[in-house]
């Protein structure tokens, strides 16, 4: 079972606002803004490169006025 980041209200912020790895996470009903204006390569919702992640969720997440939206790296999304 993994972790839950839900009804979250994050802002102001120069890097990611979730940062996640490993499996089963859920993220859900969050509102993100002005989040990674100050840094690249990066979303706001954002996870490294490993393929073994997996059943993680993100969904019905509010994300605007950012650098990136969700950071999928190579390997993670399906």
């Amino acid at each position: 079972m993994g972790l839950r980041a839900s009804n979250n209200w994050i802002h102001d912020h120069p890097h990611c606002a979730i940062l996640y790895g490993g499996n089963d996470h859920l993220i859900e009903r969050n509102e993100i803004h002005h989040i990674a204006l100050e840094t690249g390569d990066v979303g706001a919702i954002y996870t490294g490169r490993d393929y073994t992640y997996r059943g993680n969720r993100i969904r019905h997440n509010f994300i605007h006025h950012t650098g990136g939206g969700a950071g999928l790296d190579g390997g993670v999304h399906g």
